[in-house]
């Protein structure tokens, strides 16, 4: 029995992508904190949970942020041929929100299922405006060494 399993192989930049005039920043960091801290586009350790702060201005009233995050990076034989264990992105605390046309920040917590370390890789978080196709902002980082 052969089993092949093919990479595609592709340039990996870390940045920021805002194409939506309603989101006015991205960042990522390791800490949680009220207002947005400097981010990072590399964190050098496997940390637990990461930030992703979204600032979004005249966001109309009611509309919801999601946030789909994906990894790339090595996989074992035995993760190709069974599949990664999926990361876990959720809304974390109260966003700070004001005015008519909701402006503020929006934070979401990037973590493993089991709680432990996230896995070594580079990742893409695209947030998305309900009922839009397209993200309105995308951000890329790396995780370990």
């Amino acid at each position: 029995m052969v089993i092949a399993v093919g990479m595609e192989a592709r340039s990996f930049e870390p940045g920021t992508s805002l194409p939506d005039p309603a989101i006015s920043g991205l960042t990522v960091s390791e800490r949680a904190a009220t207002h947005p801290p400097d981010g990072q586009e590399r964190f050098s350790g496997r940390p637990r949970v990461l930030y992703v702060y979204v600032g979004v201005r005249g966001l109309p009233a009611g509309e919801e942020l999601s946030a789909r995050v994906e990894r790339s990076g090595r996989t074992s034989l035995l993760g190709a041929l069974f599949g990664d264990e999926g990361i876990v992105v959720r809304r974390s605390g109260a966003p700070r929100l004001t005015g008519d046309g909701f402006s503020g920040v929006i934070r979401f917590e990037v973590r493993s299922p089991d709680g432990g370390p996230l896995p070594a890789g580079e990742y893409t978080v695209a947030v998305y405006r309900e009922g839009k196709g397209e993200p309105s902002a995308v951000g890329r980082f790396a995780v370990g060494p």
